[in-house]
């Protein structure tokens, strides 16, 4: 005998029920992601502005190194002259001027030389430093503007959805060393999502691996009223939805992880980025 499923149209029972348990705590995910996001940013520009000021504490301290340099270098110098007038007289009035005196003197103007021209060299890559570093900072100012266009944007879309009583998904990523942890991570998120969401799950659908199969999971379940719906073996395409998030995620990471030519062991890193950027 082949037994045909019957569908009823949703109620008005039905719709609140769901603008509850996902629109409304999505909302307010959303709200408090938001927040976070700006709070976060503002730490961060404060952070490179406290940056940016010490560069330029260096910069006029590298100044008043070359100034000070400079007035040593000139008084130096005069002092050179004069050491070189002294040597024309005392060879004007004797034979037996020291030549080793008058080296030395060439070699300390030498060693002087040089070492202005490194201040000189130093003062100029720390100028550079700052520049690029404003650029960068100009950059970054202009792609935060650019992603917040895109979250208001995908905020006004979400809200155009909510008042046409469309669901929307969304996924979470928990990352498990072996599939014996399962059990006490699947208790954890759910204890998560009702407490956060203040709603009491009501389904929970998975495959029927024995990872979700299995008595500590039914005792749960069974303990906090929850149905557990389970789909046909080898039928992947009952639970399509998250199957196709899924491939997303995994492909996305890979092109991540080739593109960036990244070790493995950064594949948990490279999900988290793909699912929440």
């Amino acid at each position: 005998m082949h037994s045909h499923d019957h569908f009823r149209a949703p109620t008005a029972h039905d719709m609140e029920i769901l603008i509850k348990i996902c629109l409304m705590p999505l909302a307010l995910k959303t709200q408090n992601d938001s927040f976070t996001f700006v709070h976060e940013l503002k730490q961060e520009m404060h952070a490179d502005l406290k940056y940016v000021e010490s560069l330029e504490k260096e910069t006029d301290e590298l100044e008043s190194d070359k100034a000070e340099f400079s007035n040593m270098y000139d008084i130096l110098l005069q002092k050179l002259k004069e050491c070189e007038c002294l040597a024309q007289k005392l060879s004007k009035q004797t034979e037996t001027v020291s030549k080793e005196v008058y080296t030395e003197l060439l070699r300390s103007f030498a060693k002087l030389e040089k070492h202005s021209i490194s201040l000189e060299l130093a003062l100029q890559q720390c100028q550079e430093q700052i520049k690029n570093d404003t650029i960068c900072k100009e950059k970054a100012s202009n792609v935060f503007l650019k992603e917040r266009e895109q979250y208001f944007e995908k905020q006004d879309l979400k809200a155009q959805l909510q008042d046409k009583n469309i669901a929307i998904n969304y996924t979470w990523t928990l990352f498990l060393r072996s599939k014996d942890e399962t059990p006490e991570v699947l208790k954890d998120f759910l204890k998560m999502i009702q407490r956060n969401l203040q709603a009491q799950a009501i389904t929970v659908r998975t495959d029927r691996g024995t990872k979700f199969l299995n008595k500590a999971l039914h005792a749960y379940f069974k303990e906090e009223g929850i149905e557990n719906q389970t789909s046909i073996p080898r039928t992947p395409e009952q639970n399509g939805i998250v199957e196709r998030q899924n491939r997303t995620l995994v492909e996305a990471a890979r092109t991540m992880l080739l593109a960036y030519k990244l070790p493995l062991f950064f594949w948990a890193e490279a999900i988290t980025t793909a699912c929440y950027t």
